[in-house]
């Protein structure tokens, strides 16, 4: 198998990959949801409900992040070091003359303040 291939191969398991985990995620929030709206007061199935929406959102986004500098590379996309810090959450941070992976996480506030209409 050639290299183009293997790398094509690779691209549709990431995706199938991404796919399957949404579907799971999705066919919760639907279960949770149908009890939410037959119970409404129920506080159970409004937490679970709420906790089912984030973890659709987490999951999705975090598929999402792991599989852009792969499939960057697969369509042959320039990222800047700022895309793929924020896709890796990995900051290259020089010190002694050697870099190493360091943390990087966007910051909650930070990132509320630049782009709230209130600040």
């Amino acid at each position: 198998m050639n290299a183009e291939k293997k790398t094509a191969v690779e691209m549709a398991q990431l995706i199938k990959t991404l796919t399957l985990t949404i579907n799971v995620l999705d066919s919760d929030v639907k279960f949770a949801a149908d009890h939410w709206r037959k119970e409404p007061a129920n506080q159970f199935w409004r937490r679970t409900l709420i906790r089912c929406l984030s973890a659709l959102a987490e999951g999705t986004l975090g598929l999402l992040k792991n599989i852009t500098p792969d499939s960057a590379k697969f369509f042959d996309v320039n990222l800047t070091d700022k895309d793929t810090e924020i896709a890796t959450e990995l900051a290259y941070t020089q010190k002694m003359e050697s870099q190493r992976p360091a943390p990087s996480f966007c910051l909650f506030l930070k990132m509320l303040k630049k782009h709230s209409k209130y600040s």
